[in-house]
């Protein structure tokens, strides 16, 4: 069945997304709690426009399973797993899906979450695995001690492609197979950061709002190929935070009615949220940019040394240090926003991948959703 989260705000919100009183949620701050990004899955089907995840050597010998199984045994009252975020392929087309979800230690890692909590995963339209591939692994879902958890689930789809009958049919025959599920599923769309948005990127999100009612997250998956490739990635980085502008400057009340931009909400991925990614029998700190956005950098690798929360903790908190070192140095200094983006481990972005002394974020934006009255919450 699919959730109704968004389909309610997206009808009932007037205000838009950077209104504090119907979308903000202030974070917890009264426990530390920690992502996981189990980035194991192997294979996928697709060829997504500005998918740069890798599609082989995920899942390596299972450490990072072990690894992560060991850290919910370690939590205490003071941690808590938010959520669960299995990639980085396609959830219905890798070829160890099924592998995964029936491995005891996956299950030991689900079931230390919240009574409420889930997993999220991404999958792509309908171009090649066909409706018979997905409702076998619903199915397998909901024969398991998986059934009682929601799903969060972002439908991968081209920007550019937001106003095509064939792709909106693909959008729909998705849903329809969710839809028919026992299982809970919260669905919204996501499209790779690569390029300048089109210009009339308002009325395709107008679309995807009225048409599924949800909306359109964006997605950073190009940091991942240009991790050794940083000017590129700036590049890149600041041609989107350009036509972002353009967008802002077309109308500024439609942008913030139309466009979701967690980087502007002050309350998401506050300090005492720690992003941790698995992959390839490797743990990793993980930035947040627009997104989650993971970096298999030696600078984010985690040295797991005993504990694995302790290593965790250490390593972010090592990150933290630097980062305080080096912003005097920075284009971050003096910035409004320098909490915020170090609490997001941006400014390691910076120093430690960039290599530029260029903001990445994209500061008219945020001063936007500042003069929309969001920033009363740091008060």
């Amino acid at each position: 069945m699919l959730k109704k989260d968004w389909q309610y705000y997206t009808k009932n919100n007037t205000k838009g997304f950077a209104n504090p009183d119907t979308f903000v949620d202030l974070a917890d701050q009264t426990k530390i709690k920690i992502q996981l990004m189990l980035e194991i899955l192997e294979g996928c089907a697709y060829n997504c426009s500005g998918c740069f995840v890798k599609r082989r050597k995920n899942y390596g010998t299972g450490i990072g399973l072990d690894l992560a199984a060991q850290l919910v045994d370690e939590l205490t009252e003071q941690y808590e797993l938010d959520d669960i975020i299995v990639g980085p392929t396609d959830f219905f087309s890798s070829g160890n899906i099924i592998q995964v979800l029936d491995d005891p230690r996956f299950r030991k890692i689900v079931d230390a979450l919240p009574d409420d909590g889930g997993l999220q995963h991404n999958c792509s339209v309908d171009f090649f695995i066909g409706d018979e591939r997905v409702e076998q692994v619903i199915k397998h879902v909901e024969n398991s001690y998986l059934r009682e958890r929601p799903f969060d689930v972002q439908i991968a789809v081209d920007l550019h492609m937001l106003d095509n009958s064939n792709v909106h049919s693909l959008i729909e025959k998705r849903l329809e197979v969710m839809e028919r599920s026992s299982i809970e599923y919260e669905v919204s769309l996501l499209c790779n950061i690569t390029q300048a948005v089109d210009e009339d990127v308002l009325d395709k999100l107008a679309t995807v709002r009225e048409r599924w009612g949800t909306v359109v997250e964006w997605g950073p998956s190009l940091v991942r190929a240009m991790v050794h490739k940083p000017d590129k990635m700036l590049k890149m980085i600041q041609g989107w935070n350009n036509s972002i502008d353009a967008v802002i400057n077309t109308d500024k009340q439609r942008f913030t009615n139309e466009f979701l931009w967690l980087q502007a909400d002050n309350s998401h991925k506050n300090f005492n949220e720690v992003v941790v990614s698995v992959n390839n029998d490797r743990m990793y700190i993980v930035p947040f940019l627009y997104e989650n956005a993971p970096l298999y950098h030696p600078s984010y690798e985690i040295d797991i040394n005993g504990s694995v929360l302790e290593s965790i903790l250490n390593k972010k908190h090592q990150k933290q240090i630097e980062q305080y070192q080096s912003i005097p140095n920075l284009v971050c200094n003096n910035c409004k926003y320098v909490e915020n983006c170090s609490a997001r481990l941006i400014p390691s972005i910076i120093t430690d991948v960039v290599g530029q002394n260029e903001c990445l974020i994209n500061r008219n934006a945020m001063e936007l959703y500042d003069n929309m009255g969001l920033q009363k919450w740091k008060k």
